[in-house]
């Protein structure tokens, strides 16, 4: 803040930034030094949350109209939100950073051009896969997929690392699933990603609902 407050007020008194570039180019960077150290907060853990009871179904819907901005005119979203959804406990604006992350990693693997579809869906006891989530238990799904290139095998291991990137230093920071794997461990629940060269992409998050049910759906 007290770096972009002088150089708000050092620009003001010079003309604005069209008379100095060099100054815009240092509120880019210090935003994007912001932005860096959030992330690095969401993926520690010790980012400060605002939890609320929502459906992930209406955080998504509350969502799109940035999302629809951000992928721009020749990506179209598909959305497939169960009415019938269970609760769960969220910091609304880490679940929309989060879902703006994984519309920006698609966007990229696409070119700008193809479709994203995010579904959400709940996941009663006896659908959780062993291996990728506790067998047993209960859990609301939001998954989004692209038709991007895929991942191979070797990036796909590596892609919630932090800093890892198939981009250029300039182009990212790397830290874009390791902020959604943050908010999502942090809120209990966990993250898991499908993908193979030419097939897209699909990461999982899945987050404890508030409502227990059983293998039937009763409560």
């Amino acid at each position: 803040m007290a770096v972009l407050g002088n150089i708000e007020l050092h620009t003001m008194k010079s003309g604005g930034f069209e008379q100095m570039p060099l100054l815009a180019a240092a509120v880019k960077g210090t935003l994007k030094a912001r932005a860096m150290a959030s992330q690095l907060l969401a993926f520690s853990g010790l980012h400060p949350v605002k939890p609320l009871l929502m459906s992930l179904s209406d955080a998504c819907r509350w969502t799109l109209p940035k999302l629809q901005f951000q992928m721009g005119p020749n990506i179209q979203i598909q959305l497939d939100l169960a009415e019938d959804l269970w609760t769960c406990r969220l910091d609304y604006e880490m679940f929309a950073q989060s879902l703006e992350s994984l519309a920006e990693n698609a966007k990229e693997a696409m070119h700008a051009s193809g479709t994203l579809r995010i579904s959400t869906r709940n996941l009663p006891n006896l659908q959780a896969e062993a291996g990728k989530t506790d067998p047993g238990q209960a859990w609301v799904e939001l998954e989004a997929g692209d038709t991007g290139h895929g991942m191979s095998p070797q990036t796909l291991a590596r892609a919630i690392e932090p800093f890892f990137s198939t981009r250029s230093l300039a182009e990212a920071s790397g830290l874009g699933l390791s902020l959604v794997q943050g908010f999502v461990n942090q809120s209990g629940g966990q993250v898991f990603i499908e993908s193979e060269p030419g097939m897209g992409a699909r990461v999982h998050l899945r987050f404890p609902p508030t409502q227990k049910t059983d293998p039937q759906g009763g409560r």
